[in-house]
């Protein structure tokens, strides 16, 4: 495993994972930064499903246009978790790659500024508004 030191809201974290455990088996979280948004994401099946997304900004707050991911780590991204752009208002633009299977409730509550939500065209589950 890789560690990642990562600034945020002017403090610093050395990150190998972040494990949360259940009786039946240990979840692991894993970050990885891309075009200033960390991922943090868990892996089930082979594939990656998003848990949150955190800026790589000190002022807290992810803004503009944000594309999720094909791939994290090698992994296809095939579930937005529940309320992981919750409260990023200044969001205003999210494009879905092909890979997402599965977007969980409320993973765009409070996105006040959201104007669009671009769907790849190949993806078979999803698709924009007239798309």
């Amino acid at each position: 495993m890789t560690s990642l030191t990562r600034r945020w809201k002017g403090r610093f974290y050395d990150v190998l994972a972040v494990a949360a455990f259940s009786a039946s088996m240990p979840l692991i979280a894993y970050m990885v930064s891309i075009d200033g948004v960390t991922w943090v994401y868990n892996i089930s099946a082979g594939n990656a499903t998003v848990t949150r997304c955190l800026p790589n900004s000190t002022d807290g707050e992810i803004e503009g246009e944000v594309t999720i991911p094909n791939e994290l780590d090698g992994r296809p991204v095939t579930v937005i978790g529940s309320s992981v752009f919750s409260g990023c208002a200044k969001m205003t633009s999210v494009t879905i790659p092909n890979s997402v299977t599965n977007i969980d409730y409320r993973a765009f509550s409070g996105c006040s500024g959201l104007k669009s939500i671009i769907v790849s065209a190949d993806n078979p589950n999803y698709s924009s508004a007239n798309g």
